[in-house]
Order: structure tokens, then C-alpha cells, then sequence
């Protein structure tokens, strides 16, 4: 399952208290957007560690899913993102969604 159209998204920094990966800082997109908050992105680990928690960017991303396994948003470690103030982040989702 992967159609590898980039979309952009808004994601955030957020503390992870679960199995399933090796960080405990990991990205999701925000609400209220074409993805589920609930999915987990894979990204940039410098953007996540760099950044505290709570820290929003837009960035892009597509929906995928290694070998039948649970879906993610996968973002490339290189690609460019911009840092979002949660004003600006509100803003794009209303304007996007």
C-alpha cells in the first residue's frame, strides 16, 4: 500500500509512551487534516530531537505501509520542512482542509 503522492501536512513533536519504535520522541499530524492523528511519521530523527516537544512543521508526507503492516506517514529524512507557529498551523489546516 503505497501511492507515494506527497502531500503536506502539519505534524507535530509529541512524547511516545508505546511500543512499535526505538524513539520516545516521535511525530504525528495534527487533526483535522487528510491523515489520522493517530498514524505515526516517520521523519527527520535531527528534526525531532532538535526541535521540543510540542513543535509544529509542515512537511511533506505519504501514506504507507511496509509488508501489509500497520500504515504510516512517511516523510523523507531530507527533505525540506518549515517550522510552524500554532497560529500558522491552524491557518494552513483551515485553508487546506
Amino acid at each position: 500500500m503505497s501511492n507515494k503522492v506527497y502531500h503536506e501536512s502539519v505534524v507535530e513533536i509529541y512524547h511516545y509512551h508505546g511500543g512499535g519504535t526505538s524513539s520516545n520522541i516521535c511525530a504525528r499530524p495534527l487533526p483535522n487534516q487528510r491523515f489520522s492523528p493517530e498514524l505515526y511519521v516517520s521523519c527527520s530523527k535531527k528534526m525531532r530531537i532538535q526541535h521540543p516537544v510540542g513543535t509544529k512543521f509542515l512537511s511533506p508526507a505519504f501514506l504507507n505501509a511496509q509488508d501489509g503492516g500497520n500504515p504510516f506517514l512517511y516523510s523523507n529524512p531530507n527533505a525540506p520542512y518549515t517550522v510552524l507557529t500554532a497560529e500558522h498551523a491552524a491557518d494552513f489546516i483551515a485553508k487546506n482542509n
